[in-house]
């Protein structure tokens, strides 16, 4: 797997395995191509998406080996396959409580106690795996009220928690889900993770001032406290033991160092830090500090997100506080020589009226959140954006122009379909999926928790193309921005990224040709990681409409 930015052994399998022609977004006129053939090629292949698009089994089987290049949005403990997550249980030898199935550990050498039972009776196709099945997943839920799915998902995580939570099972959790998304065609992935910053955030919030003003000295000075603290340093050092133990097991799983090594190999992963909002504005604190400082011992942690309900009234309530100091934690990160670079990709506009309380200042929060991670924090990339066309902040901004900046900024949209209609249920006309794709704000199909919401990129490419009504053009460039929008390092391999014109480097080189790679693109690629991903994305589409192109 190619997990470390310097795993120079990998890249040749990068440089030779992958493919395709060059569209914009929407409906527009196709955009700069390697060559006449391969858009005559594209419209060929949309041709035949369109005769397809009605029929489910066909669109499946024409999705399946279509390469989707990454998933941005994916949160690792969502993700594994629930089946996966009761047998992990079930080897460890947890119980469940008969109430709600939440996972835990039995008293000490004992039997599971009172109220519990072995999850080892959960046996496929037993009436305690069904049970737990649900409960630990939507299956079951997708049609309940709207209220009801809302709260059960949410549940979800805290009834597998010992299982997710546990380091041990760090390296089980990344093979399944990597294993998954190098057959469905990806060829980069960033996950949600949180590793050990719940001590960072515990640590903050008992040594902060709980009353202080957040400005800018307030929060340098905290953020000198917190990384001066030996707990925290040492949450830091388990952070990348942990890294390397689960790296080096799936390594071992997936013989990477042999020359027939798994599909997962060729997959570079990346890890973005997650902090829980509905804690105190201090914990948060912790955790965003944890998350610039471990991007600074290890090159696999690049960015930083914020999870868990938008909703909440610790989320609502500390919100422009936490933008603010990711603004001042990410000036100083980029004005101190000397510090890598660190992204911030947020959760943000996934409010619905719905779920905020029914009162004109309960219902304010829906107007501006987005608008405020981008101008505020500085996001480069928005999860979910849902509520985009209600971010008017108070009736005196105007939605448009908050896309229109986004697209001039250049800030990626995650869209997360599945989740959006199960959790919010928004989708169809009521999405604004291409509303985002007509402003030109570039987009990327995501699944968000595929193991929770039974879900996986196929799922969502076809619901980006029976629900919202994606063109094959719309889908093509969807996977081309993940990995131009990705956090992987180095330049792209596009000088424009709007219109897929390649780089001077590689503008002769044409992907659709087996080795026709000049020694000025190969060298440029072997430099820029992102570039070289891209390339392999491109290699896959391009062999991809060939063989659909002749009706294969």
């Amino acid at each position: 797997m190619s997990v470390f930015p310097e795993d120079a052994a990998l890249w040749p399998c990068l440089l030779c395995c992958s493919v395709v022609t060059l569209v914009g977004c929407g409906d527009a006129e196709p955009m700069p191509t390697w060559s006449d053939a391969a858009r005559a090629r594209e419209a060929a292949v949309g041709q035949v998406f369109e005769s397809m698009r009605k029929d489910p089994a066909a669109l499946d089987a024409f999705l399946r080996p279509f390469p989707k290049g990454a998933d941005l949005h994916t949160h690792l403990s969502g993700a594994i396959h629930t089946e996966g997550l009761i047998a992990l249980g079930a080897a460890d030898g947890l119980c469940v409580k008969n109430n709600d199935y939440t996972a835990v550990a039995p008293p000490a050498m004992q039997a599971c106690a009172a109220g519990t039972l072995p999850l080892t009776q959960a046996t496929p196709g037993s009436d305690l795996y069904q049970a737990v099945l649900s409960a630990w997943s939507m299956d079951g839920f997708t049609t309940a009220a709207l209220a009801t799915r809302h709260n059960h998902f949410f549940a979800t995580f805290g009834k597998f928690g010992a299982i997710t939570g546990n380091v041990l099972h760090g390296a089980d959790l990344v093979d399944d889900v990597v294993r998954r998304a190098a057959a469905l065609g990806e060829v980069h992935i960033e996950l949600l993770a949180s590793f050990a910053n719940g001590a960072a955030g515990t640590f903050a919030d008992t040594m902060l001032d709980k009353n202080a003003t957040w400005n800018d000295a307030f929060l340098l000075s905290a953020r000198d406290t917190i990384v001066q603290a030996p707990a925290f340093q040492a949450a830091l050092a388990s952070s990348v033991t942990d890294l390397n133990m689960r790296d080096a097991e799936v390594r071992r799983r997936w013989r990477c160092d042999s020359v027939e090594h798994d599909p997962a190999c060729d997959v570079t992963v990346r890890y973005v830090l997650q902090s829980s909002r509905t804690r105190t504005r201090e914990y948060v604190l912790g955790q965003f500090v944890f998350a610039y400082e471990l991007a600074q011992m290890d090159p696999r942690a690049v960015g930083i997100n914020i999870v868990q309900t938008e909703e909440d009234m610790n989320s609502l309530t500390y919100y422009d506080q936490e933008m603010t100091a990711l603004r001042v934690l990410g000036q100083h990160n980029r004005t101190t020589a000397g510090r890598k670079p660190v992204h911030i990709s947020l959760h943000a506009g996934e409010l619905i009226p719905a779920i905020l309380p029914m009162t004109p200042e309960g219902q304010k929060d829906i107007q501006y959140h987005i608008r405020h991670a981008v101008e505020i924090a500085g996001a480069e990339r928005i999860g979910h954006g849902v509520d985009v066309l209600m971010e008017n902040e108070g009736g005196g901004k105007d939605p448009m122009m908050l896309l229109s900046e986004m697209a001039d900024k250049g800030v990626a949209v995650e869209l997360c379909l599945t989740s959006n209609q199960q959790l919010l249920g928004v989708e169809g006309t009521a999405h604004p999926a291409l509303a985002y794709a007509q402003a030109g704000v570039p987009y990327v199909v995501s699944t968000d928790d595929e193991g929770v919401l039974r879900t996986d990129m196929v799922r969502e490419y076809a619901r980006a193309a029976q629900v919202q009504g994606m063109s094959y053009a719309q889908l093509k460039a969807s996977a081309r921005y993940s990995v131009e929008h990705s956090f992987l390092a180095g330049s792209s391999l596009w000088k424009d990224p709007r219109a897929f014109a390649p780089v001077g480097e590689c503008q002769d080189s044409d992907p659709t040709v087996p080795d026709s790679i000049s020694s000025s693109c190969a060298g440029y690629l072997m430099l820029n990681e992102r570039a070289a991903q891209q390339w392999a994305l491109e290699k896959r589409l391009a062999a991809f409409e060939v063989k659909r192109a002749a009706g294969g």
